[in-house]
């Protein structure tokens, strides 16, 4: 009689924890993929300045490749960083 009882408690504590490692597993992912960028010359998070599609009219040279140019600056060291998403990212 004793023996089911604690084999089911036992099975309810490896349960919980395999839930809770997979709730941690999932917090941390989901602050990764929303973590800022950093300056890569003094570590000071990035400061977005905006989006701008790629189109004949403004970049024609990165056209062919690329869709979104993302302007990032440094409130510290004013640094200007400009991201290329390729056509490709979300196909």
């Amino acid at each position: 009689m004793l023996l089911p009882l604690f084999a089911a408690l036992l099975a309810i504590i490896i349960y919980l924890g395999c839930a809770f490692a997979m709730y941690k597993y999932f917090l941390e992912k989901k602050q990764f993929l929303y973590e800022q960028m950093n300056c890569w010359h003094c570590n000071t998070e990035l400061i977005w300045g905006g989006d701008q599609s790629i189109s004949e009219d403004c970049l024609p040279h990165l056209q062919e490749e690329y869709s979104m140019m993302t302007n990032l600056s440094c409130p510290k060291c004013h640094s200007d960083v400009e991201v290329l998403m390729p056509k490709y990212a979300y196909d």
